[in-house]
């Protein structure tokens, strides 16, 4: 009987690890098609030619080595493949004000059209609304979408090392550094650290989420920290809801935290952002 249940469970883990690459694989290869498509409403080398007008990032590094007070990024998310629509009052605008004057050290923006409802659209929206710096959440799997995102006035972009092979990710870390936007590499595990850690880029961000289970564990970070140089900024990311989670994230050498689905489901996101900032409640805001 303990041999049966065992391949029972056996199986069925094998079962649901193989639909959630499944899933996974159906955004990259989806988000293949959409560079393509991109790629023929803009080529890639006017595109390029286009980044010659613009103006400098703005410094997303900076606005996170403030010290003395909790730095957070706060990511504009409308829905997601496990959650669904998370915000269905979801005005990118009125978001971003709301971070804007609860305090946030610069603003995320998930772009992934087919599965997070999002748009590359809300990164000009949110720029034009605050001054903050702006990151470019999505998976990146080519060159196109660094440039694409510079233009639609992305400061920062995240690259996401478990779907990237180590090449890769170095050349699209040295391509953000060239063109003005700040990478941040994102790790689950140490493969993914080590690979980051083969790269320049200053910003590790951990995601606390494991892609097999989906569930959130801050001592992911915990177990990542201790191998990251003291030279590198520490993003902790996922799975934080509480103002105790990020002091006890801070205790670990935490430099600032990527926070979304929390603060998307608050009916009062500025007081909510200020919660987690440690400067109690405020005024009613959306």
């Amino acid at each position: 009987m303990i041999f049966k249940k065992t391949l029972k469970d056996s199986s069925i883990n094998a079962i649901m690890h193989m639909k959630r690459v499944t899933v996974l694989d159906k955004i990259l290869e989806a988000k293949g098609q959409e560079i393509q498509q991109r790629q023929l409403v803009l080529p890639l080398q006017e595109l390029r030619s286009r980044l010659n007008d613009l103006v400098p990032a703005r410094p997303f590094l900076a606005s996170l080595k403030d010290t003395g007070k909790t730095r957070i990024i706060a990511e504009i998310k409308k829905a997601s493949p496990s959650a669904g629509i998370i915000r269905e009052e979801f005005c990118p605008i009125k978001i971003a004000q709301s971070y804007y004057t609860g305090g946030a050290a610069a603003i995320s923006v998930l772009t992934e059209e087919n599965f997070f409802q999002g748009s590359i659209h809300y990164l000009s929206q949110v720029k034009e609304t605050v001054p903050l710096p702006v990151l470019r959440k999505d998976f990146v799997i080519h060159p196109y979408q660094a440039y694409e995102s510079r233009f639609y006035g992305a400061d920062a972009l995240l690259l996401i090392a478990t779907i990237l092979e180590p090449g890769q990710l170095k050349d699209l870390v040295e391509l953000c550094s060239g063109i003005g936007l700040e990478p941040l590499v994102e790790v689950h595990s140490q493969p993914d650290l080590d690979k980051a850690l083969s790269t320049p880029a200053t910003l590790i961000g951990i995601n606390n989420r494991d892609l097999l289970t989906m569930k959130t564990d801050i001592f992911t970070t915990q177990c990542l920290i201790k191998n990251i140089p003291s030279t590198k900024i520490i993003i902790s990311e996922s799975g934080i809801k509480t103002r105790e989670d990020i002091v006890r994230l801070e205790s670990w050498g935490v430099r600032a935290f990527l926070v979304g689905e929390i603060l998307m489901r608050a009916e009062g996101i500025k007081n909510k952002l200020q919660e987690l900032l440690g400067q109690g409640q405020s005024s009613n805001s959306c």
